[in-house]
Formats: C-alpha cells, sequence, structure tokens
C-alpha cells in the first residue's frame, strides 16, 4: 500500500480496522471499502516524530510531553508498504519532472513481494459473515469466495495488462526486497 495524509497525517491517527462513518450529503454511510490505497510524497517513517526517534516533543506552548506516537503502530495499520522513487545509475540527481531517464525503484518495507505482484489481495469479512452472507455481498463482483482459518475472503478477479510494464529483478536494497519498473513505451521512445 502506498501511503496519503492530509491535514498534517492526522486521518491516519484516526483510521482503524472498525466500522468508520463518512457524510455523504447530508446523512453518513458506513465507510467499508475493499482496498484503501494511501499515497504521500514522503515516507510512512517521516509522517510524525516516533517515539523511537524522540522521547519527549514540545506542544506548541512550548511544554515538554511524553511522545506516545510508535511506529510500529502506525506501521501495523497497513498490509502493505511499497516506496517507489526515481533513481539514476549514473549517481547523478533524479529528474524532478517526468522523464524518461531515471528508472523507478519499488522496495517492499512490509507485505509479501510475490503476493502484491500476483494481484491477490484477498478481502476479509468479519468473523460473523456466514458463507451465505458473503456470496450475497459479491454476488455481482468478479472473483472468489476462500475460506482461511474459519474466516470468509474475497480475492477479486483483477485483468491486468502485464505487456504494459516490466519488472526488473533488483538487488535487494537495504536488506528489503525491491525492483526496478520498466514502462516498454518509454523505452521505445529514447
Amino acid at each position: 500500500m502506498k501511503l496519503k495524509t492530509r491535514n498534517g497525517g492526522q486521518d491516519l491517527m484516526s483510521m482503524r480496522k472498525q466500522k468508520y462513518n463518512v457524510q455523504i450529503k447530508g446523512e453518513h454511510i458506513n465507510y467499508s471499502p475493499k482496498i484503501q490505497v494511501f499515497t504521500s510524497n514522503a515516507p510512512l517513517c517521516e509522517q510524525y516524530i516516533y517515539v523511537e526517534e524522540k522521547k519527549y516533543i514540545t506542544n506548541k506552548d512550548e511544554e515538554q510531553r511524553l511522545n506516545r506516537k510508535y511506529y510500529s503502530a502506525i506501521e501495523g495499520r497497513f498490509d502493505d508498504i511499497i516506496e517507489y522513487y526515481k533513481f539514476r545509475e549514473d549517481n547523478l540527481n533524479p529528474c524532478e519532472i517526468e522523464c524518461y531517464c531515471c528508472p523507478i525503484r519499488r522496495i517492499f518495507h512490509k507485505g509479501s513481494y510475490e503476493k502484491f505482484n500476483s494481484f491477490k489481495f484477498d478481502i476479509e469479512f468479519n468473523s460473523n459473515v456466514s458463507q451465505e452472507k458473503a456470496t450475497e455481498i459479491i454476488e455481482k463482483s468478479s472473483g472468489t469466495l476462500l475460506k482461511k482459518r474459519n474466516l470468509y475472503y474475497w480475492r477479486a478477479k483483477r485483468n491486468v495488462d502485464k505487456t504494459k510494464y516490466i519488472l526488473k529483478s533488483y538487488k535487494n536494497f537495504e536488506r528489503k526486497k525491491s525492483d526496478i519498473i520498466i514502462f516498454p513505451e518509454i523505452i521505445e521512445k529514447l
């Protein structure tokens, strides 16, 4: 997953794996997406000052208080944490605009590299959802209903055109699984 924040990242602190209501046109509905993707221009580890980095923080009134933001707590809310960034193999700085000379590296900080690349994203139903109810919920969706450890999961059938990109295996980056994304249409333009 990528990470997206606004309002100084306060949305992430309120994110929970539980029922959450959102307002729509004067009423509230249960927010229950099948997949959430968050993106950010900064890595997750830079979203806050975590206790691992600084035990005490100073508030706006210049008072010292105990920092209660743990990186492990925020990281635990995500299934996958993937960092994408441009780089240059010639030790020059990567371009700041869209270009054809800078490859894109993906670094898997959390999650399964193989599972992510095979597009197997299993959506877990609550423990009180029966097989009949799960079947009813996914009735109009293309995919498969699975049962693992007495829970039901739905795996969508994804039509991904893998001819649009090439994943080039790359040595592990800082002991994390990584690869390089190459787009054939860009290579043709070079």
